[in-house]
């Protein structure tokens, strides 16, 4: 591997937090699998999660711990679509985040009728979802 090579390979593992490397191999190649905390690094970042926790904090400040009752009558799904409808408006990635902590809220108290989790493989993934 050149020096040019070799500083991408790192420009990458800087990016995503990982150390440098001296000599690289690639976790992918043929045969290898990675490490569960190569992958994670790399298909994972805590921003998002650390923003979800610390509106949630604040809301409790906010609005205190007694608001139960009130939340469970929410209209998650509806609230979260709003969230996401004023992000594509403005673009604030704030949106997303409250969105992402309202269906965090729709999966921990589920308004559904026929709530269940099912693990399936459709086909259907994040990148290829029209």
């Amino acid at each position: 591997m050149n020096s040019l090579q070799h500083f991408f390979i790192n420009a990458w593992r800087w990016k995503f937090g990982l150390p440098e490397v001296e000599e690289f191999h690639d976790p992918f190649e043929k045969g290898k699998v990675p490490d569960i905390e190569t992958i994670a690094k790399l298909k994972f970042k805590d921003e998002f999660v650390t923003l979800m926790r610390n509106r949630m904090i604040m809301g409790y400040f906010r609005y205190g711990a007694n608001k139960l009752e009130v939340i469970k009558k929410l209209d998650f799904i509806t609230s979260a679509r709003q969230r996401i409808e004023r992000y594509e408006k403005d673009g604030n990635l704030e949106h997303l985040v409250d969105a992402a902590n309202i269906l965090r809220m729709e999966f921990e108290m589920p308004h559904h009728p026929n709530a269940h989790w099912q693990p399936i493989d459709d086909g259907e993934h994040s990148h290829n979802i029209k």
